[in-house]
């Protein structure tokens, strides 16, 4: 039997923890359904619309994580978890890097405007860690208290990540697959 995650509030924001010590007990399959049962919690609460405004998904690898966000922002905009339906969709922002004028530009006035589709927009900041605590701060406000019908995801090390702005995210952790040498 694989364990059980666990979801627990902790300071408003909801975390969901997939304990990674006992995944290592197991065999590489198992490794990978804590992956998978992250990530189903995570669509299953879009599903449900009882997603926070912002979730911030950790994993060891940066290419998991980014496929989870990515299927998660495709099931919020879409309504399908197809992560190819983003391309289809004006829906989805991703900026194009992380200095501040790029972030003020790219997400938080666009976000200001009406979305040309309408429906559902998500914000993808891919590898989080990799932006610097002065233009995190920028993002803090939008972050705190979105426009309606916004979901951010962010990606990364946490350690990387103000405190302030894991404070307002729903925590997704997802351990690292096993593979064979």
């Amino acid at each position: 039997n694989s364990p059980a995650p666990v979801q627990v509030t902790m300071g408003g924001a909801t975390v969901f923890v997939v304990d990674v010590e006992q995944f290592y007990k197991y065999e590489s399959a198992v490794m990978s359904k804590g992956i998978s049962q992250a990530e189903e919690w995570l669509l299953s609460a879009i599903k449900r619309g009882h997603i926070p405004h912002a979730c911030f998904i950790s994993c060891p690898d940066g290419l998991i994580a980014e496929g989870i966000a990515r299927r998660a922002a495709a099931l919020y905009c879409t309504g399908a978890a197809d992560a190819a339906m983003l391309s289809h969709t004006g829906n989805c922002i991703i900026p194009s890097g992380y200095r501040k004028d790029t972030i003020r530009e790219e997400v938080i006035e666009e976000l200001g405007r009406s979305s040309f589709s309408g429906g559902k927009r998500s914000v993808l900041l891919l590898n989080a860690h990799e932006i610097d605590p002065a233009t995190q701060n920028v993002l803090l406000k939008t972050i705190e208290e979105p426009p309606d019908g916004v979901l951010f995801l962010l990606t990364g090390n946490d350690a990387g990540i103000l405190p302030t702005i894991l404070s307002r995210c729903a925590t997704v952790l997802c351990g690292l697959p096993m593979y064979d040498d």
